[in-house]
């Protein structure tokens, strides 16, 4: 089987993050592990998408924050979802993305201690060397295998 890439850069790092469009915190069960809810990125790009300073139009290209600075989106422009990976069931949680997330997440200062506490547990880790993914949860030291 292929070894799993950032599906936007196409690079194998050895860790990459299994991304939520639609925040796992805000998802009932079904949407939780709905593989359609889900980017593979790059940690960097993951921040970026998670914390709302990027999303996606219909088509894969990426919206950034106006909050980026021009060398960030310069870096970003180059990079757009492929058309394997756009698909109508991620394309309705992108749009669930776009009015919830993008531009929101950072803004709200009173609650960004909280926020970030909240998205550390969501943050969902691919093991390449187990080759599963794992859950890391922040509240907890160990782990569990999905």
């Amino acid at each position: 089987s292929e070894t799993p890439k950032c599906m936007l850069e196409g690079i194998c790092y050895p860790v990459m993050i299994a991304s939520h469009i639609k925040p796992y915190s805000q998802c009932g069960e079904e949407d939780q592990f709905n593989v359609n809810n889900g980017l593979l990125l790059s940690k960097n790009l993951d921040s970026l998408f998670d914390l709302g300073y990027m999303t996606f139009n219909d088509e894969g290209t990426i919206i950034p924050s106006q909050n980026l600075k021009e060398d960030v989106v310069n870096h970003l422009s180059q990079y757009r979802l492929k058309s394997n990976f756009i698909n109508a069931k991620r394309m309705e949680y992108m749009k669930y993305h776009r009015a919830y997330v993008f531009e929101k997440r950072y803004s709200n200062s009173q609650n960004t201690r909280r926020n970030m506490f909240q998205m550390a547990k969501e943050i969902t880790v691919y093991s390449n060397v187990a080759d599963q993914y794992k859950i890391y949860d922040a509240g907890k030291k160990d782990t569990v295998d999905k």
